[in-house]
């Protein structure tokens, strides 16, 4: 017989139109220009390194690990976490990505700066 388990829902804030919006806000704008691959079975975006990845398994929020987030200036406070390497943005739906989309200009084009 088949598996009858059917894939866990993912929320609402997980639509394609908000990752798409991630997507666009880290690959637009800026220059040099910023690539997007697959690891760690997440769609990752790099420049000279990795810059952050998506945490598909969140289920409340969308996550953007910052690789090496801890060595980013972050005046806004938009990371959270405090281990010595990675720190992560989340955002809870659209409004909430609108909000805080300045600052996460600011830290991919500090991520850029850093490593040109």
């Amino acid at each position: 017989m088949g598996d009858t388990a059917s894939p866990r829902p993912r929320p609402r804030c997980y639509r394609t139109e908000l990752n798409q919006g991630h997507r666009g806000l880290t690959k637009s704008s800026l220059a040099p220009p910023i690539s997007e691959t697959i690891k760690w079975k997440a769609p990752t975006f790099m420049f000279r390194g990795n810059i952050a990845s998506f945490y598909p398994r969140s289920t409340k929020h969308v996550s953007l690990m910052f690789h090496t987030g801890a060595v980013l200036p972050d005046p806004t406070g938009l990371l959270e976490g405090d281990g010595e390497i990675s720190r992560v943005a989340r955002f809870r739906d659209e409004p909430d990505l609108a909000a805080k989309t300045e600052a996460l200009r600011g830290l991919i084009g500090a991520w850029i700066e850093l490593k040109s």
